[in-house]
């Protein structure tokens, strides 16, 4: 699935870890909580749905960042982004990072 934001973003789904790993190997600032590895412990023991995107700009990936969803007695849905999106740039301009919020 491919959305598009703010007419220059666009964020599409990353299912493949090899996917996943490539791009966070490219991140300056990475983190524990955007890992695959993290993303998978809380699928399994803590049952979140796991989604995880890469944000472009212009076509250009500038970011990845992986949510979690878990829904709360079947009436709504909780969401969380553990400390992301983490950036591929370490030169990004403030307005692309604003951006892909």
């Amino acid at each position: 699935m491919s959305n598009s934001f703010n007419n220059n973003y666009t964020i599409s789904d990353v299912s493949s870890r090899d996917e996943w790993e490539t791009y966070f190997k490219e991140t300056e600032f990475s983190n524990l909580l955007q890992s695959w590895i993290y993303g998978e412990a809380k699928k399994k023991n803590e049952k979140w749905k796991i989604s995880r995107g890469i944000i472009k700009k212009n076509n250009e990936p500038i970011a990845i960042c992986q949510w979690m969803e878990k829904s709360i007695f079947g009436l709504f849905s909780v969401v969380r982004v553990n400390r992301g999106p983490i950036y591929l740039n370490k030169d990004l301009e403030h307005e692309d990072k604003i951006g892909s919020y």
